[in-house]
């Protein structure tokens, strides 16, 4: 059993409204859960909604937790994940040792006083920091091989591919294009990908005063499938300004260049 599901794909900040009913408000959570663990990328505030949705309430499985980068959007969930707190649980906490900032640091602090009162390691759960292995670009987590490569965004992102059983699955949730090298690696890491979740925060009209801010458009997400020949697009870290219709339009433009696009929406179940 291997089910992927999307818990948040909003950027920057969650919001809510009749607007956003569709797509979703919350931050970006991504989950893949098997026989043998829960394998999640990012603690945006829709880690909040996982164990409501883990096949027959199975709240038993060890959990790993693959971080992305540790912008306060990517990580603002995660003392609203509940099984943080039950002691029958095992959360290691994955992130890339090359960075120039202490990540362990970063994380636990958002869980300090005064911003938090329980400490994140005083919560109840079991927890275990763990760094990506730097000899290396690929390991396998709960019986599924997972490799990563970075992309361009500022103080560092990773992107992820996960091999499931259903097909491979590339997740770029902050990558803005225009750095040669990075981007060619990029679309060699997601070439022939399943499904491409991929960042498109701006219109290409909002870019223009958006350059350096590590994000990328419509256009570019839907040209870096084209290239990277991808059977399917979805469009995510959706601007908090964009409502279910804006997303709507810009996924209808974005097919036009490549056919299989659709915006990421929460509450969708890829595969199970």
């Amino acid at each position: 059993m291997q089910r992927f599901s999307i818990f948040g794909t909003r950027g920057s900040m969650p919001v809510w409204g009749r607007q956003y009913q569709k797509y979703g408000g919350m931050t970006t959570c991504y989950s893949l859960e098997t026989a043998e663990g829960l394998l999640l990328v990012d603690a945006g505030s829709g880690i909040s909604n996982v164990t409501t949705e883990l096949i027959n309430g199975n709240k038993g499985l060890p959990i790993t937790i693959l971080f992305t980068h540790f912008h306060l959007d990517h990580v603002m969930g995660l003392p609203f994940f509940d099984l943080l707190y039950d002691k029958d649980t095992h959360i290691t906490l994955v992130g890339d040792s090359s960075r120039d900032d202490d990540w362990r640091a970063a994380l636990a602090g958002i869980m300090e006083k005064p911003y938090w009162p329980v400490p994140l390691q005083d919560a109840g759960a079991t927890i275990e920091f763990k760094d990506l292995p730097t000899d290396t670009n690929q390991m396998e987590i709960y019986g599924v091989p997972v490799s990563w490569t970075s992309i361009n965004h500022p103080q560092g992102c990773l992107s992820y591919r996960l091999k499931t059983k259903h097909g491979d699955v590339v997740l770029a949730t902050d990558v803005e294009r225009g750095d040669q090298e990075s981007d060619k690696r990029f679309v060699e890491f997601a070439k022939d990908t399943d499904v491409l979740i991929h960042d498109a925060q701006y219109t290409t009209e909002e870019y223009a005063s958006h350059k350096g801010w590590g994000h990328a458009t419509w256009k570019d997400a839907a040209e870096v499938a084209l290239e990277a020949n991808a059977k399917k697009l979805l469009l995510t870290h959706h601007s908090p300004l964009r409502t279910d219709d804006e997303i709507d339009a810009l996924s209808k433009k974005a097919s036009g260049i490549f056919p299989n696009t659709e915006g990421a929406a929460e509450g969708t179940v890829l595969f199970s």
